[in-house]
């Protein structure tokens, strides 16, 4: 079932999620060069500030991170953030509604563009999207992250995993809040002693917490057009980037011989589902 999501319009430093019914920023999210992170005060864009300029030491600096670009739709709800393992520090809460919120262009009707500062999304930092659904029709999650410089990861690449809560919120009013989502991280690093249905995380090759029952399903990708999902924007009328075709859906696979991506009865598939990235999964600016 179709919905809408009304975002908050900033993350951080320089968001770019627009909320329903506005229209495209004019310019594209993906073209690189245009962000640069300016170093700590006195330093040189794309230098390190560790050393002074008389030092000995020669090991090489570590690289500058860059700002990260993410592109989210769910089928049929979600929230967004970024924080670290144990939970989310920036929060952008979602809300749900049926109409074609999911898949059409412009950029922030459908998919929600968003910049996740280079300070926030450091070695070690996650980014999470929290979805949940109705009980109909179909159910994904369509992504695509990068930094700035970099080449994108998708929603259907290996280094995504998901926890599985279990309890469902209505797909037409406001998801989790961020207290919520955050003891529920708690509770999916507990493992087999936590309160998720999941127990834990777990990836396409089923348990990454030890015991964790379940795994993440890929499904079809962005450019199946007789496949169960619409195709969800690529590229708008302003030439904002949306979502690339290769991107795969995505969504809990409960493992009881059902698809996951078609039929949510009863909360079949056992949303709300807690998935994330590790930033360090997203490849480095090209040099």
């Amino acid at each position: 079932m179709r919905w809408s999501i009304p975002l908050v319009a900033a993350v951080g430093l320089s968001a770019l999620g627009l909320v329903l019914a506005c229209g495209s920023s004019g310019t594209s999210t993906f073209e690189d060069g245009k962000k640069q992170d300016a170093g700590p005060s006195g330093t040189t864009p794309g230098t390190s500030s560790g050393f002074p300029s008389d030092t000995n030491d020669s090991a090489a600096p570590p690289p500058v991170a860059t700002d990260v670009e993410a592109v989210v739709t769910t089928d049929n709800a979600f929230s967004f953030g970024y924080g670290d393992a144990t939970s989310i520090t920036t929060f952008i809460r979602g809300e749900g509604s049926d109409g074609p919120g999911i898949f059409d262009c412009p950029v922030g009707h459908g998919p929600v563009a968003y910049v996740v500062p280079a300070d926030k999304a450091p070695a070690g930092a996650y980014l999470y999207v929290i979805a949940w659904a109705d009980n109909e029709v179909t159910q994904g999650t369509l992504a695509q992250f990068k930094r700035v410089g970099g080449q994108p990861i998708y929603s259907g690449d290996g280094a995504w995993e998901v926890c599985a809560i279990g309890k469902p919120y209505d797909h037409l009013g406001l998801g989790p809040d961020q207290a919520t989502v955050n003891m529920n991280i708690g509770e999916c690093n507990k493992g087999a002693g936590g309160d998720t249905y999941s127990k834990g995380w777990v990836t396409t090759s089923g348990a990454l917490t030890p015991g964790a029952k379940g795994k993440l399903a890929f499904g079809e990708s962005n450019e199946d057009a007789g496949g169960d999902f619409p195709i969800v924007c690529q590229k708008d009328d302003a030439g904002v980037s949306g979502i690339d075709p290769v991107a795969r859906w995505m969504w809990f696979d409960p493992e009881d011989g059902q698809s996951p991506f078609v039929g949510n009865a009863n909360n079949r598939t056992k949303t709300f589902l807690v998935f994330r990235l590790p930033a360090d999964a997203l490849p480095p600016p090209v040099k």
